[in-house]
């Protein structure tokens, strides 16, 4: 399974943020931490691959809810839960700072200069 994380954004040493436990949040976590992003995931629950890139540090959590404040000092923010309400309350909090957010729920670009999260199976 690959990503595409959104061209042109330069994620090296960057503040990234996640939010939501499921497999599109673990898939941009992923993707973000190998191109030397400083993954947060904020997430009362966590899928398996997710904790797997937990355990391995590559991704530091903290088990709750989206507060705001959050995206504070975020390069890019993927609003990934299974509930709308907290992906257009992550928007809006990303908006208002002026911070790039993709939306996982509704598979247009929150940004025009950015793409959703791909999946794709196979080598």
């Amino acid at each position: 399974m690959s990503v595409e994380v959104p061209a042109g954004v330069a994620l090296a040493g960057e503040r990234v943020v996640v939010f939501g436990g499921g497999a599109g949040s673990a898939v941009f976590a992923a993707a973000c931490a190998a191109a030397g992003a400083r993954v947060h995931l904020v997430s009362p629950w966590a899928c398996n691959e997710l904790q797997d890139l937990v355990r391995g540090r590559l991704v530091t959590w903290s088990r709750r809810n989206h507060h705001g404040g959050d995206v504070a000092g975020a390069c890019l923010v993927f609003a990934g839960s299974a509930e709308r309400r907290v992906n257009v309350a992550v928007e809006l909090e990303a908006d208002r700072r002026r911070i790039r957010c993709v939306r996982d729920d509704t598979g247009l670009p929150v940004d025009g200069g950015l793409l959703p999260a791909q999946r794709r199976s196979g080598a």
